[in-house]
């Protein structure tokens, strides 16, 4: 037998031993990390604020010229409604509205459409796209069989009614009505060769112990922007 050799004792490491260089390289990462990570929270608190002071002063969130923007504004009386509007910088639009017993839950009525000029500003031009405008859209009762509903940017422009519009019975307490706002809840955008729906205003469903909603076509009125044809 040949002799077997001694096992070496094990080596005694001693404690790690760092630089200056590397403590001071080390020191810098977490320094600039930590000033990363501030920042960008920072950042984000400025920006969600930013967004909520925005929408609750009402301005477009608009971070280009090329889609349809609204956003809803006050009112402050029944059957007038308000939006901040900003058109694309290129392309003409026009608002349409319906006011017939065929308005749908969702989608565009067939029927009982109107539509107006391009939009034009006080002296008759048209409005430029890409800047925001206050557009007002209003309906109230004239006369006894009259009603007046008034329209515009800027010069208003007032459409009357020989007769009452589908629907809209004063005095009945056995009618619901129910609305979806554009721009209640901040700026809603769309494609600019899609039809921009601002209001949405139909005659409600009545069920024991209240109202819901009507799938079926019925009774009431929309407002929407498109690109003319």
């Amino acid at each position: 037998m040949q002799p077997t050799e001694p096992t070496p004792p094990p080596v005694r490491r001693g404690p790690p031993r760092f630089s200056l260089r590397g403590l001071l390289l080390v020191t810098a990462i977490v320094a600039i990390a930590l000033s990363h990570w501030r920042t960008s929270h920072e950042l984000r608190c400025v920006r969600t604020e930013l967004t909520t002071a925005r929408n609750e002063l009402h301005y477009i969130d608009a971070p280009d010229n090329d889609h349809l923007y609204a956003v809803e504004l006050p009112a402050y009386d029944s059957m007038v409604w308000r939006w901040r509007l900003q058109l694309p910088a290129t392309g003409r639009y026009r608002i349409a509205w319906a006011l017939s017993s065929e308005i749908p839950e969702s989608g565009m009525p067939t029927g009982g459409v109107h539509y107006a000029e391009p939009f034009r500003d006080n002296s008759g031009q048209p409005l430029p796209g890409g800047e925001p405008f206050i557009f007002n859209f209003a309906l109230a009762k004239a006369s006894q069989d009259r009603w007046a509903l008034t329209y515009g940017p800027g010069r208003q422009i007032t459409t009357r009614y020989l007769t009452d519009p589908p629907g809209w019975l004063e005095g009945k307490t056995d009618v619901g009505w129910g609305g979806r706002v554009a721009g209640s809840d901040g700026t809603v955008t769309v494609e600019p060769d899609q039809p921009l729906v601002l209001l949405r205003h139909r005659k409600s469903k009545q069920v024991p112990g209240g109202s819901t909603v009507e799938m079926n076509p019925t009774d009431g009125l929309m407002v929407w922007v498109e690109a003319v044809p």
